[in-house]
């Protein structure tokens, strides 16, 4: 006879958790990975990857602020290290405050770097290409999954305020959407990744494809 109580069936992920997980993957698979409605270009060691303003501006704003023209050249970061710093920005539920500034400590140091170099002219022959603080230093995508693993994962999707605060601020908008005459600026990547709806027709062939106002009826 079976125990009262006994051999409950494990409790499946709560919707919460759920709406998380489908936002990372949306982000993460379809913006990041395969590149759907990318409009800027990021280059670090000869690699080219392609990103989203609205997501950088959302999560990296530090980073945002240097892009110029849609294109960034980041010397001092492996192509590696940038990939996994952007897996991070489009999938983590953590505080990305402290990566992020790592980040961009770790391109102005090689900036500064590149400066005395050249003023100096001076060939160190005989001497390591690293100092002693970068031989210690990790690299490669473990460089940011360090942080990344020693960050606190907050209960509330972070992912989620940081975009839901995008479009309350209408930071950058590339849509206006209206509805029953009431306006809505918004964001073409992240529509086309939350919403089959908005992805068949901003990026299908429909005549609202190429649109930057569109009305919706009904």
């Amino acid at each position: 006879m079976a125990r009262c109580g006994g051999g409950a069936a494990p409790k499946g992920p709560s919707p919460a958790a759920a709406e998380r997980q489908r936002l990372k993957e949306a982000l993460a698979e379809q913006l990041l990975a395969e590149g759907t409605r990318s409009d800027v270009s990021l280059r670090a060691g000869g690699e080219e990857v392609r990103a989203h303003r609205a997501v950088l501006l959302a999560r990296a704003p530090l980073l945002c602020e240097r892009l110029a023209g849609g294109q960034l050249q980041l010397d001092g970061v492996e192509p590696a290290q940038l990939r996994e710093f952007l897996r991070i920005l489009y999938s983590s539920d953590i505080n990305l405050k402290e990566i992020e500034e790592l980040f961009m400590r770790k391109i102005q140091e090689s900036s500064t770097t590149t400066l005395q170099n050249a003023q100096k002219n001076v060939n160190c022959i005989g001497q390591s290409k690293r100092t002693p603080a970068d031989q210690n230093t990790p690299s490669g995508a473990l460089f940011f999954s360090l942080y990344a693993g020693n960050s606190k994962v907050e209960t509330a999707s972070l992912l989620g305020e940081d975009l839901l605060r995008l479009y309350k601020k209408c930071c950058c908008p590339d849509i206006n959407i209206c509805v029953e005459g009431k306006d809505f600026q918004a964001h073409r990547a992240i529509l086309c990744a939350r919403s089959s709806y908005f992805a068949a027709m901003l990026s299908g062939s429909w005549a609202e494809s190429s649109q930057e106002h569109i009305i919706l009826q009904g």
